[in-house]
Order: C-alpha cells, then sequence, then structure tokens
C-alpha cells in the first residue's frame, strides 16, 4: 500500500519549488532575497474501483532566494487520507501531515545544459506516523535543463531518497511551450513521471503567467503500478 503511494510521482517527485512544471523541478530559483508563496492543491485516485484509496493534500509553503543561485523552501501538507491507507482506525479527518525543507543550488550555465542540485528534507508528524506509518524522507535530486526557441524548455530530474529503510529512486521528464504568438502568455506541456520499476505517470498540463503570479493546473493519468488519476491546480505568487 505505501509503495502505491512512492510510484504516484507525489512524495519524491513533487515540484513544489519550480517556477515551471507543477511535477517536474525545473532549474530557476529566486533572485537574491526574492520569494515565492505557492499554495498547491492535489488531488489523487490510486483505485477508480475504490474511494478507499483516494487522497487530497492542500501544501502551502516558502521560497527564498538567498543568493541568485541558492534557494530555501519550507513546505507543509494539509491531506485527508482514505479508509485503505490508515492503521487501527476506520478512518481519519484531515490533519497537518509532515513539513519538508529544502534547498536548491542552481549552477552557472555550461554547454548544452543547465544543472542544478536539490536537497531536502521531509518530516511527518505525530498523527502521520502513528496512523500512515508515515517515516522521515532525505531526498537529493539532479536537475538537468535546457532552454530553446522562444521560451520553450525541456526538463530531466534524477530523484533519490529513502524513507526508513526503503531506497526510492525516481526520474522525471518535463517538456513546455508557449501555445500563441505571446511567448510570454500561456503555455502547455507533458509531464513524464516514473522509477525503474515500471511505474509511468503522465500529466499534460496548462502553464499561465499573470504578472507576479503563476497558475499551473493538469489532469494525470497512469499505468497500472502508479496512480490512475491525479488532478492539480497551483498557485505561485513571486514578490
Amino acid at each position: 500500500m505505501k509503495k502505491l503511494i512512492l510510484l504516484l510521482g507525489a512524495l519524491t517527485i513533487y515540484a513544489h519549488h519550480s517556477k515551471e512544471y507543477i511535477a517536474v523541478e525545473s532549474y530557476n530559483t529566486c533572485a537574491k532575497n526574492e520569494k515565492i508563496f505557492h499554495l498547491i492543491y492535489d488531488y489523487y485516485v490510486e483505485n477508480r474501483d475504490s474511494s478507499d484509496y483516494d487522497h487530497w493534500e492542500l501544501t502551502p509553503g516558502l521560497s527564498y532566494g538567498i543568493t541568485d543561485h541558492i534557494m530555501f523552501g519550507v513546505h507543509t501538507h494539509f491531506a485527508k487520507f482514505g479508509k485503505a491507507y490508515v492503521k487501527d482506525r476506520a478512518e481519519l479527518s484531515p490533519m497537518i501531515e509532515a513539513a519538508n525543507f529544502s534547498l536548491q543550488i542552481r549552477f552557472k550555465s555550461f554547454g548544452l545544459l543547465n544543472l542544478a542540485l536539490l536537497f531536502s528534507y521531509e518530516v511527518p508528524f505525530y498523527r502521520s506516523r502513528l496512523y500512515l506509518d508515515s517515516k522521515e524522507v532525505f531526498e537529493g535530486e539532479i536537475i538537468l535543463s535546457k532552454n530553446f526557441l522562444t521560451h520553450s524548455n525541456i526538463s530531466v530530474n534524477f530523484s533519490f531518497a529513502r524513507e526508513g529503510d526503503e531506497l526510492i529512486r525516481e526520474w522525471a521528464l518535463g517538456i513546455k511551450n508557449p501555445l500563441s504568438a505571446d511567448p510570454h502568455g500561456i503555455a502547455g506541456g507533458i509531464e513524464i513521471l516514473g522509477d525503474y520499476e515500471g511505474a509511468l505517470f503522465f500529466l499534460p498540463a496548462l502553464y499561465f503567467p499573470i504578472e507576479r503570479s503563476i497558475i499551473k493546473t493538469g489532469i494525470g493519468f497512469g499505468n497500472k503500478n502508479t496512480t490512475h488519476l491525479r488532478a492539480n491546480v497551483s498557485l505561485m505568487y513571486i514578490f
């Protein structure tokens, strides 16, 4: 049951810090002293034949540019889990599940690719440990990115995480491109998430930049080894 959650592309590959994508981490970070507030809503359907496996998360967070190339982030998960995930109880009311702290280091461009590294630590709170068997997560991520044409981008992530005694390896690929004559306007893209055991998740998405804000939304689907459906709405405000 826990493995099913890991493969949905929502634990280690999550992109709470990304300016460009929903589930793929991006190269760009905050400028020095710049801040980004984000509020993300996700609804997951793990088993289309049973709502006991459904769960949702509301994720508020803040990222801060320590320098133009180093960004610190913090966020928390306010979540509701279906009966199938809960131990020793019929169900749980929504709860503050965990807190996550991250540090992204963006290196100067070289050659054909841009490179960044992301390190994060997530600590579950008491009720998560007690009823969901949640454990601490340590994660490192390699981010490779390339801009092409006019405001088009392709990004690749390689993620390595440890949750308790379990080692998790995942990857993600994102491609986005403007959909109108205005290269700074609405963009569309596809995000593909996977692991090395056959799990694949596809997330078509739209990205709306509005002055200092970015709205992102998408509905994705997976193969038999991962989440059946995921719906996402993300709001980011840069200040």
